[in-house]
């Protein structure tokens, strides 16, 4: 949504988008910016009381300046011309601030903000400076948060977005610096885990019907082999089985701590002991090197054909994009003995160590990596551009953890909602966990605890997995039953592919998922063509995740492997954007493999010729384009780099 349009002379007018990593802001283009003389803003719906907003310019390659503020519901006009005030909305004429040359386009930034916090000051950098100052310490009134643009009690504040560079590095994680008080954690957790233990599980009748209002389509967008799969189970599983399962997961939790608590009992608000049975040594070693683990990569990788893609993306971030991180690979001890060559070429590339797992291997690896803060990637999960910088980001920064989305969706028929007590959330999307950013100390090791969680439930697959549908939403799931938010990656996955000719008119065989950066910001740091104007409010691509690469069969050569790209139309692929996104579908199927499709279900081109046609797309909110040509060129070399640092396709 946007609370924001602007009049440009001769041209139509422009409403301004909605960040999706920092709602409190929008974000316009203005096109032929040396030609203008002033800029006319209008408010398309009102402040609630005690909000304005702050109206900052942008030229490119240059900061954003601060050239007025407005509140409601009358705004400080500033009327230039034949400018005359509008009595059917109220709007702030400005006047362009920059001298007269050849630009392009400039940015319009809007900034909603408490009124109270705006000044008067004696020059605009003044005001600048000092607003930034007042943004940072203020808290919204969690009963007048402004609707679609964030607010309440817990909105962090956020940097000013700058269009000539990302986000600063501050050299450290806004956390715990050392491993937390046992008594301190125990006083956090246990009395939630006890509140979990005790909720009330529903009849999976009265769940649905509930849920169903919450939810009432998102059965559409969900895993169609998961449901036919495993909803009879989740029609049939009783409340006597959700229970026991549910006590045993908190029960692990309170083990591994070293904690000793009645779950079962009444809460006890003095309990006995809050001390941990586990000593000095291992309870810091719980949370990386007593929290002065630092920064790391971490994989899992088994036989030798993991072992041999892990290469591949090593290589491609050590030699192509500089990543200097160190690496942490875990697997069972009898695979990773097995992985002859692979291994010695992976340990050549430097900063990389093997360690052994008991169990599954993916929880265990990111709760016992040496790491504090951690980004685990998949073996087939290959980076575009460094990662290091998202250790950075305000998007981390806020929870201490950061998911990125699958193509589906939890159903209402789902049991956790019955075993969380959540609501089902028409607007979240599931979580594809071949990319995880945690750190360990935040929130008091409380994300250590989720870890901790998602470890366990992926120990007993034959409950956890008929629900999560594999170990990617443990994670999602272990945060909701903590009842502590995590923070979703902005942007909805797309499906990179290629064409198969021969089968069912064109259709696209998607092997491997693009997953996206976290701020508009970052395109200041990547290359791109100089021509290219990247998109004013998404991310430019970070990860290909070759995840079905290695199960196909047809799109296995060189040149031919990473030709399109599929997805939701860029300006409305915020993970929050039920609007549009509810009318996009995603599934597996198999030809000579396995391939995932991606279309529009509301698209008119669909009609009467399927759904999966070649030219199909061109019309509704997906769109197909070319993989190496996208984003300013960003892809172009991707796919000969992949080949000639051994990537393979098929090696399943």
């Amino acid at each position: 949504m946007s609370v924001f349009a602007f009049v440009i002379p001769g041209q139509a007018l422009q409403t301004a988008v909605q960040l999706p990593e920092a709602p409190e802001r929008f974000v316009g283009q203005i096109a032929g910016a040396s030609s203008l003389n002033h800029l006319c803003v209008f408010l398309t719906s009102p402040f609630p009381e005690g909000y304005g907003c702050t109206l900052h310019l942008g030229l490119p390659g240059k900061d954003f300046q601060l050239i007025g503020a407005a509140n409601q519901p009358s705004l400080s006009t500033t009327k230039l011309g034949a400018q005359k005030s509008s009595q059917r909305a109220p709007r702030l004429a400005m006047p362009i601030l920059w001298s007269r040359q050849s630009l392009p386009y400039a940015l319009a930034l809007f900034i909603i903000t408490g009124w109270l916090t705006l000044r008067s000051y004696t020059t605009s950098r003044d005001a600048e400076l000092a607003f930034l100052s007042d943004a940072d310490s203020f808290k919204p009134d969690s009963n007048k948060s402004p609707s679609g643009v964030g607010g309440g009690p817990n909105t962090p504040a956020r940097p000013l977005l700058r269009p000539n560079k990302a986000a600063p590095a501050s050299g450290s994680d806004p956390f715990l610096s050392t491993a937390p008080n046992p008594e301190a954690l125990y006083e956090a957790l246990v009395p939630t885990l006890q509140d979990m233990v005790h909720r009330v599980i529903p009849s999976y009748r009265d769940s649905l019907a509930l849920e169903t209002k919450r939810c009432p389509i998102t059965h559409r967008q969900s895993n169609p082999d998961q449901v036919t799969g495993d909803g009879r189970w989740w029609a049939t599983a009783t409340v006597a089985e959700l229970g026991a399962a549910r006590s045993k997961l908190a029960a692990d939790v309170v083990e591994a701590l070293g904690f000793t608590a009645d779950l079962e009992g009444p809460r006890d608000d003095k309990p006995r002991s809050m001390k941990t049975k586990l000593s000095t040594a291992a309870w810091k070693e719980l949370f990386g090197k007593g929290g002065n683990g630092g920064r790391g990569l971490v994989f899992t990788a088994g036989n030798k054909d993991t072992a041999n893609r892990l290469l591949t993306s090593l290589r491609i971030l050590r030699k192509h994009l500089g990543c200097t991180l160190p690496a942490e690979v875990w697997g069972f001890a009898s695979e990773i003995e097995s992985m002859g060559d692979a291994r010695t070429q992976i340990e050549e590339l430097g900063g990389v160590t093997f360690h052994a797992v008991a169990q599954h291997p993916k929880g265990e690896a990111i709760r016992r990596s040496s790491f504090t803060s951690v980004l685990y990637l998949d073996s087939d999960n290959v980076a575009i551009r460094d990662p290091s910088f998202l250790f950075d980001t305000p998007l981390f920064k806020e929870h201490g953890v950061v998911l990125w989305p699958d193509y589906n969706k939890d159903g209402a028929a789902n049991p956790i909602w019955r075993l969380t007590g959540a609501p089902c959330n028409a607007t979240e999307w599931q979580v594809e966990s071949g990319q995880l950013l945690i750190n360990k100390l935040a929130r008091g090791g409380l994300n250590l605890a989720a870890l901790i969680m998602a470890e366990a439930m992926q120990r007993h697959p034959d409950f956890w997995f008929k629900i999560s549908g594999g170990d990617k939403d443990t994670f999602r799931y272990a945060f909701k039953f903590l009842e502590i938010p995590y923070s979703p990656a902005p942007h909805w996955v797309a499906a990179a592919g290629a064409l198969i000719p021969t089968f069912e008119g064109h259709r696209f065989c998607g092997h491997s998922m693009i997953q996206f950066g976290l701020s508009p910001a970052e395109w200041a740091d990547t290359e791109t063509d100089p021509d290219y104007e990247p998109p004013l409010a998404h991310a430019p691509p970070l990860f290909v995740h070759a995840n079905l690469l290695k199960h196909s069969g047809y799109n296995n050569q060189r040149g031919s492997t990473f030709d399109y790209i599929k997805a939701a139309n860029p300006d409305l692929t915020s993970v929050t954007n039920s609007r549009v996104m509810k009318d996009v579908r995603a599934r597996v199927y198999n030809h000579r493999g396995m391939c995932a499709d991606i279309w529009d279900s509301s698209s008119e081109a669909n009609e009467g010729v399927g759904l999966q046609v070649e030219g199909a797309y061109d019309v509704g909110h997906v769109i197909i384009f070319d993989f190496g040509e996208s984003s300013g060129g960003l892809l172009r070399n991707f796919e000969e780099r992949y080949f000639s640092e051994g990537g393979v396709a098929g090696a399943w």
